[in-house]
């Protein structure tokens, strides 16, 4: 017998709003949310976030695997949980187009893409606010253990390189500084809501060093618009015009003092390097319709990047233009829907205390994605990803307090 769709009645206990455009889908927990499960879940979910990446990968399988066992569990993530069907139309973008292509890395991505949505979606059922405050400080502590690890790999074991950059668990330096930003945007939130500040302090201070040995400037880009909308949130519009002025003077003086840096490359190399990979991956995109329609699949750039006449690069760098060179219009027009959904949930209006928390943390790292992104790609890996879709969960946890006040 099909089951039921969660808004059919299927799911027994409280009712949540995850606030989205134009109404509030209304998401049943399922009636075991509160078991030990739901917890060993989560637990693993954010387990998957500091192991290497194939290890990770498996955890995601496994994940998903029993979510999908179970017809209740599997319905509300068929369902999309709370975006709706509409977003297993990215994964399936995603690998018609790599099936088009002959892009064989492109498919196994697009598998990988089905497992965190499928592990990440289903988190949102068993989300409770005791169980996101533990799974915060859980990412807290594997992002010490991460940090030190970045430590050693920088000064004891690559100690003779001086262009050596960490990477801790992660593929990449920057896939790291993004991990590690988003570390500090977890303890930061945590700070303001109790909890051992002792723990949150080091966190920042240890992923703020990681970020500096891991030289991504992405990363710092993001935290600088982070800073901003923080304070315009908090109505310190002088301030953050101030800060903003800095901000624009501190890349003028980098971009007129190329060698006065500690890291390797210079701003004005990394710039014009992204400029020719950018215009190389616009090529690629424009080649041919079916690449304007549904794209070349994931690392189309990394797998094309000589017949267009760009670097070497694995991605294009950017965001914006890896969507369209992996997923054409239509699977950037998706992921579009998702994100503005996202951003609609994180908007603070008259939330407060844990609400206000959460949703300031969920709007900061969105930010932190859409800044960071101008420049680099580090959303789309398993890492950032399943660590950003855990957060955003979050929000189902903000809206239920809000309703009880």
């Amino acid at each position: 017998m099909r089951p039921t769709r969660p808004s059919e009645g299927t799911y027994m206990s409280a009712t949540v709003n995850y606030y989205i455009p134009a109404k509030a889908y209304r998401i049943k927990e399922l009636d075991y949310t509160r078991s030990a499960s739901g917890g060993i879940y989560i637990s693993f979910l954010i387990l998957s976030v500091w192991l290497p990446y194939y290890l990770s990968a498996l955890v995601l399988a496994g994940l998903t695997v029993y979510a999908l066992t179970s017809p209740d569990r599997r319905a509300f993530v068929i369902d999309g949980g709370p975006f709706g069907r509409f977003i297993w139309g990215i994964p399936a973008v995603s690998l018609l187009s790599s099936v088009i292509n002959e892009n064989l890395l492109g498919i196994l991505i697009s598998v990988g893409i089905f497992l965190i949505f499928a592990a990440g979606l289903y988190t949102y059922a068993l989300m409770t606010r005791s169980r996101f405050e533990k799974s915060c400080d859980l990412m807290c502590i594997g992002s010490n253990v991460a940090a030190a690890i970045a430590v050693i790999q920088t000064f004891v074991i690559n100690g003779e390189k001086v262009s050596y950059r960490p990477m801790a668990f992660a593929l990449h330096p920057n896939y790291y500084g993004m991990l590690a930003m988003f570390s500090i945007l977890i303890a930061f939130s945590r700070m303001r809501r109790g909890g051992s500040k002792r723990i949150y302090i080091i966190t920042i201070i240890m992923n703020t060093f990681g970020i500096f040995l891991s030289e991504s400037r992405s990363a710092l880009a993001g935290a600088a618009a982070c800073f901003i909308v923080y304070l315009i949130v908090n109505k310190k519009y002088k301030i953050a015009g101030a800060v903003l002025l800095c901000g624009v003077g501190v890349l003028s003086w980098c971009w007129g003092n190329d060698d006065s840096f500690v890291w390797r490359n210079s701003f004005q190399f990394v710039v014009e390097q992204r400029y020719d990979i950018w215009m190389g991956a616009l090529r690629l995109y424009l080649s041919d319709l079916s690449s304007v329609l549904i794209g070349k699949g994931p690392m189309a750039y990394y797998a094309q990047w000589r017949s267009v006449g760009g670097p070497m690069a694995d991605h294009a760098h950017s965001i914006y233009i890896d969507s369209l060179v992996n997923f054409g219009i239509i699977g950037t027009a998706l992921i579009g829907i998702l994100v503005w959904k996202m951003v609609r949930a994180s908007l603070i209006k008259n939330d407060t205390g844990h609400s206000r928390v959460v949703k300031l943390l969920n709007l900061l790292m969105l930010v932190q994605i859409a800044v960071g992104g101008i420049v680099d790609n580090t959303i789309f890996w398993v890492h950032t990803a399943v660590c950003f879709a855990f957060v955003n969960s979050g929000l189902t946890t903000a809206d239920r307090s809000a309703n009880k006040m």
